[in-house]
């Protein structure tokens, strides 16, 4: 009997584990098809839309990146401007 039990939880945790399987299965389906269809929107708005219009898009999206960059490279340009001037010094 006890076997029995032990046999019984045994299957219960393989088909726990199945389910599990099979859900993240279906979560992967599910993000390839949003994938897609996004990329059939894309590939759609690149026939119908100048390239003029597309860089604009494209900028649209990558401007806060290219901003952050910008206001980094401020921020890190003193530092380099006085490490230079140490080099310089070493020098001496």
């Amino acid at each position: 009997m006890i076997g029995k039990s032990f046999k019984l939880k045994d299957e219960s945790r393989k088909l726990e584990a199945r389910r599990i399987l099979h859900r993240f299965f279906e979560l992967g389906i599910l993000i390839k098809g949003v994938d897609g269809g996004l990329e059939l929107v894309g590939g759609l708005l690149f026939v119908f839309l100048s390239p003029g219009a597309i860089n604009r898009v494209a900028f649209f999206f990558v401007e806060g990146e290219l901003n952050l960059r910008i206001r980094t490279r401020h921020i890190g340009g003193p530092v380099q401007t006085l490490s230079t001037f140490s080099d310089a010094a070493s020098d001496l």
